[in-house]
């Protein structure tokens, strides 16, 4: 990471959402802000955290040094202690879903959107009427005249999706999440579990997979199914389970603590996801540091958070998934079979760190600051490519990472003794610039990846990239090899 001269130390930040990380609807992107602002303000920063009131929780308070303030942030006509922390910021945070922080600040703070939740095509499944309207509310606010100043989104897909659908215009940077720890204790189940970890809303199409689940229970006498947490289809999916005949299959316990959650995920065979897209990878990343490979439908984002035949499986249509929930069952139902994608699930896992995540979003909110000051405006900041395109270098051998001379927002890393650069609004015309400037030559440019811009500049790990690596290297050819005899087998 390029850590330049700029930090966020003694900074005055406000992060806005619907809910805080404890609103009982609290997910996977209150999980994402809370980890980015408490370490933000471990840095020495004064960061606000303004959401929506909830029942039952105070007005005002604090969580691991991060002032929460719940004072209903949809109101046009905001609270006085949250319009003068919003007046104050140097920059805000905004991931109510669209661009809409310029309500709050009030003045010239930059506006970064957070976007988890992007908007949707004109293939969404949600009611059309509904849709329709999230891509107008989208549209106007990503094109208003005092919209955000740039978008974070948490993967490639996502980012895709907000220019094609949104029509953002502006910088757009991928930040996606992190992972911690998984479990690395306790056994998997004795028989085959699968848990879903999800709210229980109309994108997640939870009713997909109780449709394919009725059609191959038969096939799978001894299997169970966990369906964790609450959400407005709770009601439909009980009854869907009900009309089934799926009561002796299907379990739904409702939301339950994060520890109870774990250690329930950690013990199934398989977790599935039937998502209308899987643009924040918050799910098949978390059972992937659990060890447990994830059943992904074929949308957009899958093949971002889920490499099919390692971490999990990806589905072509709906069609198929009663079959491929069978196959992936009786594949793991072979020990070392499942042994070898838990090695991978936790391989893929420990790419995504939290600390990565919180210094890439803090340079976007750094960078956004230092634009708003047109004295640090230098070239380093001058590129023609759109922030879209980012160009991977990697410098000749013997060649120091460089200190000065790239953005703030750029990625450096040493990798098996090579540096390895992500160079973020640049193309590879621009990366012969900025290598002149840094007095490089013969290094070796081309244009990043997905995987590049998912876990920055490093090489994938030959099992995962299906690459065979060298001998003496702990993921040898038999292991894919035995990958290799597992795919082979019919259906």
């Amino acid at each position: 990471m390029n850590k330049g001269s700029f930090t966020l130390a003694d900074r005055q930040l406000l992060v806005v959402s619907d809910r805080d990380v404890r609103h009982p609807d609290a997910g996977g992107q209150e999980r994402y802000l809370h980890q980015v602002a408490r370490r933000w303000a471990g840095w020495g920063a004064s960061v606000s955290w303004a959401v929506e009131r909830a029942p039952g929780l105070p007005d005002v308070e604090p969580i691991d040094g991060v002032m929460v303030v719940r004072s209903g942030i949809r109101s046009w006509r905001q609270p006085s202690v949250l319009t003068q922390v919003a007046r104050r910021a140097h920059a805000v945070v905004d991931a109510t879903g669209y661009p809409r922080g310029s309500v709050l600040a009030g003045g010239r703070a930059p506006i970064v959107a957070v976007v988890t939740d992007p908007p949707p095509g004109p293939d969404d499944t949600r009611p059309s009427s509904l849709s329709a309207l999230r891509r107008l509310s989208w549209y106007s606010a990503a094109r208003a005249p005092r919209g955000a100043d740039a978008i974070v989104t948490l993967s490639p897909a996502a980012r895709h999706a907000v220019r094609r659908h949104a029509r953002a215009r502006g910088p757009v940077f991928v930040v996606p999440p992190g992972t911690g720890p998984g479990a690395t204790s306790g056994a998997r189940s004795a028989d085959p579990l699968i848990v879903i970890d999800t709210q229980l809303a109309l994108d997640r199409r939870i009713d997909v997979f109780l449709r394919a689940l009725a059609a191959v229970a038969g096939q799978l006498t001894d299997l169970t199914v966990e369906i964790l947490g609450t959400g407005p289809e709770l009601p439909r999916l009980r009854r869907m389970i009900a009309d089934g005949a799926l009561e002796r299959v299907v379990s739904l316990p409702g939301r339950l603590p994060e520890s109870e959650r774990d250690r329930r995920l950690a013990r199934a065979w398989l977790t599935v996801s039937t998502a209308t897209a899987e643009l924040a990878g918050f799910e098949p990343l978390r059972a992937a540091a659990l060890g447990v490979p994830c059943l992904v439908l074929d949308t957009p984002g899958a093949d971002n958070f889920v490499l099919g035949g390692r971490t999990g499986y990806v589905v072509a249509d709906q069609e198929q998934l009663g079959a491929e929930i069978v196959r992936g069952v009786r594949l793991l139902s072979d020990q070392r079979y499942a042994d070898l994608t838990a090695r991978c699930c936790r391989l893929w896992a420990g790419l995504f760190g939290w600390d990565r995540t919180v210094q890439l979003l803090a340079r976007v909110v750094e960078h956004r600051i230092a634009m708003a000051d047109a004295g640090r405006y230098g070239p380093a900041q001058r590129r023609s490519a759109r922030s879209d395109i980012t160009t991977r270098v990697r410098l000749p051998a013997g060649v120091p990472a460089p200190t000065a001379g790239l953005r703030v927002t750029d990625e450096v890393v040493v990798c098996d003794g090579a540096v390895e650069l992500l160079l973020n609004g640049c193309d590879e015309v621009d990366a012969v610039s900025v290598l002149r400037r840094l007095g490089v030559t013969g290094a070796s440019v081309r244009l990043a990846g997905r995987h590049d811009l998912l876990i920055g500049p490093r090489r994938l790990p030959p099992a995962l990239a299906g690459h065979q690596g060298d001998r003496g290297d702990m993921w040898r050819v038999p292991f894919y090899d035995e990958f290799d005899v597992y795919r082979r087998q019919p259906a």
